[in-house]
């Protein structure tokens, strides 16, 4: 029996502990299904739509990286409530709202109520875990089930655990490694971990109970060997994730605190006066048992953090801010796990508020893209159509498959006859050679989305299209609009800066070059031959051209090649202190049609990664083939680029 103190006490808890799960459950599915559906969402909806299981096995989830829970869960989920953005991310969402109550029930465990109440507030509010809970992607079940294995694992501490905790915990530790890999790492470490702090009676109901849990992985063990034999997102040759650099660990600490100075101070505050209380009060035997328990949750954080660095930096490169979303809950449980005086729960409302406000208004969170947008590339293809008749648009994109953007065009009940989806650039860049060749439109609707997009496509199509009338930039995508009609209003394309050298002409920056006449045409051009193996060079400090990190240089010519076996690189080459730094080419042969020897090559790229703007850049042609090629223009230009681009540049060229 409680007494009517005891029992007041805890109604307060309960009320506040209802309110911390009202606020994360508004946080998450507030405008959840607004924002533009993710390439890996429309990835994992387009392989959940088999008609056999075995099928969605074999072709959605044998040849992907994670393990089969979303996949699986997607499967018949839609199947039942359809693929809105609203039905695919409601189950999702839901899972990551109830992981901030298993963490509360945890931390009370183990620390006392007043910590409980602050890691609930803390994760409720925190923009890491809201992000990754509106997804339909592995992240929240993971989160999930990692969290009840630790909610579970807190109630086997007990002397007489119910006996169903034992099986609850078989199914969240298989759900974990169901879920994603670094939450079947998180659950392994629990378990392991475990060990340690369950009573020497319990030991054989607790490896019963990991037992079941491997048996009910059974059904997964093919999978899981054959996904951990890809290795990694960056294994193989073109694979996108690089190693993670020595700035990654304070950059993902930051991202924990929503990379806020104030939510870092009030943290770190309320962490400072807990300890005082903590070791005023409390007796040496009992601080030493927080003290165990706090290792037990450092480790929790630190490990997954150790393991996928050294795998990334030593193997193949896996680590990302968001598989370490399973293990972030426990740096923030160890920080206030400090703070267990009764009279600083009030702390917990005061953290709340600030980290609301930190997430809503300082960081801007429901206005803010964080994904490549393809709904408002997909109405940007459906308005132009509708302006000016879809047959006298011809329309291309990058992206990473057909269906991610057909999706959006399927939910808009628009159809769109689109001529490339992929493109990676190089010798691919011919594609668009011969496309644009036999384009006879007057107008060309561009656009790419999350993946990368040869900055070359839109000049070549420019050069054909000359009138830009759309350039819209969105988060890490781009949608241009561009015609051939002379009538059409002046573009609003013009380069920044535009340096042409022709013969018989000078201009800046460009070296001195003798250029020979021909008597038959009186044309004049540039030779390089077996003799002459480079072209004028175009050399100057960066900061003389460059005004913006998110600037695009552009190198443009236009030559005549002796024969079909003639070819040469078109080369931009960055060096400091007289030392390259980084060298560029594309192939002349790579812009030539089969039946003509005249070629337009380009070379386009973004301002290097912390380039000085005393950094030199030399712009040339070097004729590999010491065959005759005849050049009739160089031309270096430099555009805008996107400034709303994935990753962190510098903010400004020294």
């Amino acid at each position: 029996m409680i007494n009517k103190e005891q029992w007041t006490i805890q109604k307060q808890e309960n009320t506040f502990l209802a309110f911390v799960l009202f606020i994360a459950a508004l946080l998450r599915f507030y405008h959840y299904s607004d924002f533009s559906i993710t390439a890996d969402e429309v990835s994992a909806i387009q392989r959940a739509q088999f008609s056999r299981i075995s099928d969605l096995i074999s072709l959605g989830v044998y040849t992907d990286t994670h393990p089969p829970f979303a996949q699986l869960l997607l499967f018949y989920w839609i199947k039942i409530f359809g693929i809105s953005e609203a039905s695919v991310r409601l189950p999702f969402v839901a899972m990551g709202t109830g992981s901030v109550y298993f963490f509360y029930k945890a931390a009370k465990n183990l620390f006392g109520t007043t910590s409980a109440l602050l890691i609930s507030a803390f994760i409720a509010t925190s923009e890491f875990a809201i992000l990754y809970s509106r997804l339909a992607r592995p992240y929240s079940p993971g989160l999930f089930f990692s969290g009840l294995c630790f909610w579970m694992l807190t109630e086997l501490f007990t002397t007489n655990p119910k006996n169903n905790y034992y099986f609850v915990f078989s199914i969240a530790l298989a759900g974990s490694c169901y879920s994603h890999y670094f939450s079947a790492l998180q659950a392994f470490l629990i378990g392991t971990l475990g060990i340690f702090f369950i009573n020497k009676n319990q030991l054989i109901k607790y490896g019963g109970s990991c037992t079941i849990a491997i048996i009910l992985l059974a059904p997964a063990y093919k999978i899981i060997i054959h996904q951990f034999g890809m290795k990694g997102l960056g294994a193989s040759e073109g694979g996108w994730l690089a190693p993670p650099d020595i700035y990654f660990i304070k950059s993902y600490l930051l991202y924990c605190f929503s990379n806020s100075k104030l939510l870092l101070l009030v943290t770190g505050i309320t962490a400072c006066v807990g300890i005082f209380f903590l070791f005023k009060n409390k007796a040496s035997s009992t601080t030493s048992e927080i003290l165990k328990k706090q290792l037990f949750i450092i480790l929790l954080f630190a490990l997954p953090l150790a393991i996928g660095y050294i795998y990334s930096v030593e193997r193949s490169p896996i680590l990302q801010k968001s598989i370490l979303l399973f293990s972030f809950p426990y740096l923030v449980l160890f920080i206030f796990s400090f703070v267990q005086n009764t009279a600083l729960q009030f702390t917990s409302i005061v953290l709340l508020f600030i980290s609301t406000l930190v997430t809503c208004y300082a960081n801007k969170f429901y206005s803010t893209a964080r994904f490549g947008d393809f709904k408002n590339i997909s109405l940007q293809f459906q308005k132009n159509d509708s302006l000016y008749g879809a047959k006298n648009v011809s329309k291309a994109i990058n992206v990473v498959g057909p269906y991610s953007i057909h999706y959006n065009f399927n939910r808009l009940k628009y159809r769109a006859n689109l001529l490339s989806y992929i493109n990676n650039g190089g010798a691919e860049l011919q594609k668009y050679v011969h496309l644009l060749d036999t384009c006879n439109t007057n107008y060309f609707s561009f656009a790419w989305t999350t993946r990368y997009s040869p900055y070359e496509i839109t000049e070549m199509i420019q050069d054909k299209f000359p009138k830009m009338l759309e350039e819209v930039f969105y988060f890490n995508s781009s949608y241009y609009l561009f015609s051939k009609k002379e009538t059409e209003d002046k573009s609003i394309s013009n380069p920044k800066y535009i340096n042409t050298l022709e013969p018989s002409k000078e201009a800046p920056f460009w070296s001195s070059s003798n250029y020979l006449t021909d008597s038959a045409t009186n044309q004049k051009y540039f030779i390089l031959n077996e003799k002459v193996e480079y072209s004028p060079t175009f050399e100057c400090d960066l900061k003389k051209i460059i005004s913006s990190v998110n600037d695009i240089i552009h190198f443009k010519i236009e030559a005549t090649l002796e024969d079909t076996t003639a070819d040469g690189d078109i080369v931009l080459d960055f060096s400091r202190d007289g030392k390259n730094y980084s060298w560029q080419a594309n192939k002349l042969h790579w812009f030539k049609l089969p039946n003509s020897n005249f070629v337009r090559a380009y070379i386009s790229v973004t301002v290097p990664f912390n380039c000085k703007g005393s950094d030199i850049l030399k712009a040339y042609v070097w004729n590999t083939s010491k065959k005759c090629i005849f050049i009739h223009q160089l031309r270096i230009s430099v555009k805008d680029g996107n400034p709303l681009m994935y990753g962190k540049r510098m903010d400004t060229i020294n």
